[in-house]
């Protein structure tokens, strides 16, 4: 049998148990798509020597983070909701198995009265 655990509390979830998976990914973006004549005909070489000076300074992996990163999650139907309902704020903790069912309620509690602050606030 296959045992999934939820990301964010630890719960066990057998394999045919009703869980979602959040996919989240993270990409640079420059909107700088104009290329002018003097762009072309620029010597980049330099530049690119520069560039690859400052490159070797980082590590492969802080690069590739600049770049891109991605990560995927399993949820269990309450952190499901929870995350739904304010997935900027949400964060990855785990728990024990025994603790878990109690601190799910007590997440939806928390993030509730966030909620409810915020649109006080408005």
């Amino acid at each position: 049998m296959t045992l999934y655990k939820c990301d964010a509390c630890g719960k066990n979830l057998k394999r045919e148990e009703l869980r979602y998976r959040v996919k989240i990914e993270v990409c640079a973006v420059y909107n700088q798509n104009e290329i002018h004549l003097a762009d072309i005909i620029r010597n980049h070489q330099e530049e690119i020597i520069q560039l690859i000076k400052k490159m070797e300074e980082i590590s492969p992996e802080e690069l590739e983070e600049q770049i891109y990163k991605s990560f995927e999650f399993d949820l269990c139907p309450t952190c499901h909701r929870a995350y739904l309902k304010s997935p900027l704020i949400f964060k990855e903790k785990r728990y024990s198995e025994n603790e878990s069912d109690s601190l799910n309620r007590n997440v939806e509690k928390f993030l509730s009265t966030l909620l409810s602050e915020k649109n006080e606030n408005k």
